[in-house]
């Protein structure tokens, strides 16, 4: 469970961990302080024409070698991650007579980013590789020499960091009477394709070094392993602290069943079986559209990294956990007829299905093998995996439904079940206050819990105060009342919180240094589009109510340099002033400073205050 819900809710934090340096999220050392010397550049470009010199209307190239910075990589133009959403590799190219064309790219390679144990592969060039620019001379010999401009721009990343990359580089050859062949020997691959010929013959995951198949959880099982691991998996499902509370209430219900007939209580417990397999059958169905459609692979532990899929099934298990402290009933109405939930082939399908749906917290690494390892295989294979899974779930329920005399070996029914239910819904709680603790947010969660409160409120309500006896115009009152006053304190409480307050000012060079002038503190946070960890910043630091006030308590001018373009002045001062490679950055300028003040990487709210007030030359210092 834990694997299940905290991992993939912070995905986005581990797959940003390797970007931010081991020794980021404090302040720098006095004595460092002060703009680095520039680094190298992250990618070097030289530029060999295939001609000396070529006749008007004649075709040449230009062979363009880049030299990545040792240690980094270059994302391609076609990066494929999941996780990692980096800056795609863009190559323009410009003839000043003539026309140039779409630069012809070498195959890149795959690269594994491991983030905290979560893997995220793209498509990457490190080291030294040549694309090729073909070219065609102007028609008009008069045209003069055809100069070609190359213009690249994309993102390396190492370890450490990620940073944004500008090259440029040009050539010139002349018109002339006849064609002359450059004698230096061409660098290019002998395989050269366009960005969009790479990425429709490149697959969307790694081809595994051995066996050659899509390298997911579980790719290198065969089939009948990955039935039987389906098969053991499904039935592992039934003792997961989201699925046992339920337990009690089935076996209540067979046994009841059993004392009247046989043939009902089959007929029930394969209703119950069918509910489960018709769940996981709905999510084969569900990954096998995800990868027909949109080429990525379906992981079912994916909506746990979203807060609103997380406020869902905590919702969900509170609603569960007061139905087995029997502060409602459902009931099944209408043409199916008024029973109780469990009760009933539809209420056995029902109860089968939310069963399942239960069970989707606590799903183990097992069961995301299985997922894993269907997402490689053909549909077939892919609805045998998952139907394998529900009939793994349902095996002990319809062994039980099916020999009646297995029930005969459990305890008699009696208090100890109603005892056991209400501990387990206890255990529902439970879970659920684990979900919502990812949310990190305490006042959002606390929004949350009162929600729940109002929402158990509205089940009781509707669950309780109207039978089937009672009067149908009654219970429609009581019942559109409920669900009115929920779905009103939803719209009320669930939605997250404010971003923030913080009033962004416009980056503007000669506005920060006259702002400094006048001794006021200001911060400037350097971001982009494509730095994944300077979104968490956003959200940790900057999205904060007691920042956002402390900042304005101060009077501290914040800007916000947007460097997504190279070309932008953020960009330029970036790395031109403060020679910083990579984001994010956040500079904090004023008056008690020699010099600006630098927080790289990911820091805490009482870092960035700290460094407010060092830079308005007082000693007091934000509590940690």
């Amino acid at each position: 469970m834990k694997r299940a819900a905290g991992l993939l809710l912070t995905t986005v934090l581990l797959a940003a961990a390797p970007f931010v340096s081991a020794d980021a999220g404090g302040l720098p050392p006095l004595g460092a302080l002060g703009g680095p010397a520039a680094p190298p550049p992250e990618v070097a470009l030289s530029a060999i024409p295939s001609h000396t010199a070529v006749t008007a209307g004649g075709d040449f190239h230009v062979d363009v070698t880049v030299n990545v910075r040792e240690g980094r990589w270059l994302y391609s133009a076609t990066p494929r991650g999941e996780v990692v959403r980096p800056l795609p590799l863009r190559i323009e190219a410009t003839a000043s007579a003539g026309r140039a064309g779409e630069a012809l790219l070498p195959r890149p390679a795959w690269h594994d980013l491991d983030a905290g144990g979560i893997t995220d592969s793209n498509l990457v060039y490190e080291g030294r590789f040549t694309f090729r620019v073909p070219v065609k001379a102007p028609d008009d010999p008069a045209a003069g020499p055809v100069a070609v401009d190359i213009r690249l721009t994309g993102q390396t990343c190492d370890p450490n960091g990620c940073y944004g990359v500008e090259a440029a580089a040009s050539v010139t050859v002349p018109l002339g009477p006849a064609a002359a062949p450059a004698t230096a020997p061409t660098a290019a691959a002998d395989d050269l394709r366009t960005a969009a010929a790479w990425d429709r013959a490149l697959p969307r995951t790694p081809p595994d070094a051995q066996a050659g198949t899509p390298r997911t959880p579980g790719a290198s099982l065969g089939m009948l392993a990955a039935l039987l691991l389906a098969l053991v998996a499904g039935a592992a499902l039934n003792v997961m602290p989201c699925v046992l509370p339920v337990l009690p209430i089935k076996i209540m219900s067979l046994l009841e069943q059993a004392r009247h007939s046989r043939r009902r209580a089959v007929t029930l417990g394969m209703a119950y079986a069918g509910g489960l397999c018709l769940f996981f059958l709905g999510m084969g169905a569900v990954s096998t559209a995800v990868r027909v459609f949109t080429g990525a692979a379906f992981n079912l532990n994916e909506p746990f990294g979203h807060p609103g899929f997380l406020i869902a099934m905590a919702l969900l298990l509170v609603a569960a956990a007061l139905w087995l402290f029997d502060v409602y009933v459902l009931m099944v109405g209408g043409r199916l007829g008024a029973a109780r939930l469990g009760d009933g082939h539809a209420g056995s399908l029902l109860m089968g299905l939310f069963t399942a749906v239960l069970a989707t917290p606590c799903s183990g690494p097992v069961l995301v093998t299985v997922f894993g390892w269907a997402q490689g295989q053909p549909a077939w294979a892919s609805a045998a995996v998952f139907a394998m899974l529900g009939l793994g779930m349902a095996a002990p329920h319809a062994a039980l439904a099916a020999f009646p005399d297995l029930l005969k070996r459990l305890p008699a029914p009696g208090p100890w079940m109603a005892r056991f239910k209400q501990v387990m819904g206890l255990l529902l709680l439970l879970v659920a206050v684990y979900l919502l603790s990812a949310l990190g947010d305490t006042k959002w969660m606390a929004r949350v819990v009162a929600y729940a409160i109002v929402l158990g409120g509205c089940l009781w309500a509707a669950g309780s105060w109207v039978t089937p006896a009672t009067a149908a115009v009654r219970r429609r009152v009581v019942r559109v009342s409920a669900l009115a006053l929920a779905v009103a304190a939803g719209w009320v409480l669930l939605p997250p919180p404010s971003a923030g307050t913080i009033d962004w000012a416009p980056f503007d060079a000669s506005a920060v240094k006259a702002a400094e002038a006048d001794g006021q503190v200001v911060v400037v946070k350097y971001t982009a589009d494509w730095c994944t960890v300077c979104k968490i910043v956003d959200y940790t630091v900057y999205r904060r109510e007691a920042v956002a006030d402390a900042l304005k308590q101060r009077n501290v001018l914040a800007v916000r340099a947007d460097v997504t373009r190279a070309s932008a002045p953020a960009a330029q001062y970036l790395r031109t002033v403060l020679h910083e490679p990579g984001l994010p950055v956040t500079v904090v300028h004023g008056p008690g400073l020699e010099e600006p003040l630098r927080l790289h990487g990911m820091f805490s709210p009482a870092d960035l205050l700290d460094a407010v007030n060092l830079a308005r030359g007082g000693a007091e210092v934000a509590g940690r």
